[in-house]
């Protein structure tokens, strides 16, 4: 059985690290470069606003069924067993995805500071992994102590860099003027930045009082990463030109660099190890809490459910993910599979798992307030969804097997002796 030691210092690390990833890296420079600087300020703003919804959902669901479930747990309450093993289903077959691609995104964004080559940039993301499978394999306390340490810089990090930028920053850039159809383009891009307060919906058993402390953790991380994400991109759309091909490819990098000089690679390598890093703990501790419950309810091998006793981590769950990821490695060096792809996938699947949680949030609230939060959230997802297009066979599949695959019995778990 999991420890009930995740504190609220705790959840909202890992808010942060499960929230403010790669994307950070990348999408303000990319839609400032194709919205130009008022649409990418006003895309991330209102991105930012529209997680609110999605916090409040989740937060609600959780406080109903604080298990280690999640996803599958919020389903199974709405719409039974048989939902929920295909929800597992899905989720079993995008954690093992998204990893690999966050962490090679990351490696990327070094290599390009550092100027390594293709092979460095491979074992840099492949290391990235297996630093956060390890400390995960360690326990709880080890966990969540590099979680708070490493998110703590980061934030101290990207502050300082925000504010070092802007006597460099120069108001003439801003233009408001935007155009409908383009600021859409440039939010369903942002959408995957904002993907991950879901994943924190798998770590719910490990809170002291996850009805007290979901909520408050989610809104307190939600602050600091929409106070990061509006500075960044202010600070990149006020200091470089929107068409160079460094705002596209390393906005980041470029802005670093027109600030520090010399040092800026070096400063730019350390901000993306450690975004990277904070994103990819995160969740693979999510992912093995998943693995780890569906091995418990006989949705997925039994051997799945083993939790050490000494570390309390769940090392099995642990264990086969990183096969997973690595399997994922050797087929990025082998078959030289996109990112890109990995990443359709991965957000995809998770727009997926929005819809069929939003539903169960309807369901399973009978106040009329509140299923109007879920319709309006419900429709809010259905547009995003129309970027996908055959794609959207993968989890379909992926749902359909609890049909398919013949459910195993839940052994009952023998009482523990009484002290």
């Amino acid at each position: 059985m999991l420890k009930k030691t995740v504190t609220i210092r705790d959840a909202v690390a890992l808010t942060i690290g499960s929230v403010l990833g790669s994307g950070l890296l990348l999408l303000p420079g990319l839609t400032y470069h194709q919205v130009g600087s008022g649409g990418a300020l006003l895309a991330w703003l209102i991105m930012g606003l529209l997680a609110i919804p999605f916090i409040l959902i989740f937060s609600n669901l959780t406080h109903r069924h604080p298990d280690a479930s999640g996803i599958a747990g919020y389903v199974a309450q709405a719409f039974g067993p048989r939902w929920s093993r295909g929800v597992t289903y899905v989720l079993a077959g995008t954690f093992p995805v998204g990893i690999p691609a966050l962490s090679l995104i990351g490696a990327n964004y070094v290599a390009y500071a550092l100027r390594l080559n293709h092979w460095a940039t491979m074992a840099l993301g492949y290391g990235i992994v297996l630093l956060a499978v390890g400390t995960n394999w360690l326990g709880v306390k080890a966990g969540t102590r590099l979680q708070n340490l490493t998110v703590a810089t980061l934030t101290v990090l990207l502050a300082v860099t925000v504010l070092l930028a802007l006597p460099h920053a120069q108001l003439t850039h801003i233009r408001w003027h935007v155009a409908g159809y383009p600021l859409w383009q440039a939010m369903a891009l942002i959408f995957w930045a904002y993907l991950g307060w879901e994943n924190m919906s798998f770590t719910a058993e490990e809170f002291h009082n996850p009805r007290r402390d979901f909520r408050l953790s989610l809104f307190l991380g939600f602050i600091v990463i929409l106070v990061l994400y509006l500075g960044i991109t202010f600070t990149v759309v006020t200091i470089l030109p929107q068409t160079a091909s460094v705002t596209a490819q390393a906005p980041i990098a470029g802005m670093i660099s027109r600030v520090m000089g010399g040092i800026g690679g070096q400063a730019v390598a350390v901000l993306a190890f450690l975004i990277t890093l904070i994103n990819a703990n995160a969740w693979v501790w999510g992912g093995s809490r998943l693995y780890y419950s569906a091995g418990r309810d006989r949705v997925l091998p039994a051997y799945l459910s083993w939790v050490d006793a000494s570390s309390g981590a769940p090392r099995s769950a642990l264990g086969t993910l990183l096969v997973l990821y690595t399997l994922n490695y050797v087929g990025m060096a082998l078959w030289h599979y996109s990112i890109t792809t990995l990443i359709l996938i991965f957000s995809q699947n998770f727009l997926v798992l929005y819809l069929l949680s939003i539903l169960a949030y309807i369901k399973v609230n009978t106040a009329w307030s509140l299923r109007l939060l879920g319709i309006v959230t419900l429709m809010i997802t259905a547009v995003f969804m129309a970027v996908f297009t055959w794609m959207l066979l993968y989890p379909l599949a992926l749902l359909s097997l609890a049909w398919l695959v013949p459910q195993q019995r839940r052994q009952p778990v023998a009482a523990e002796p009484k002290p």
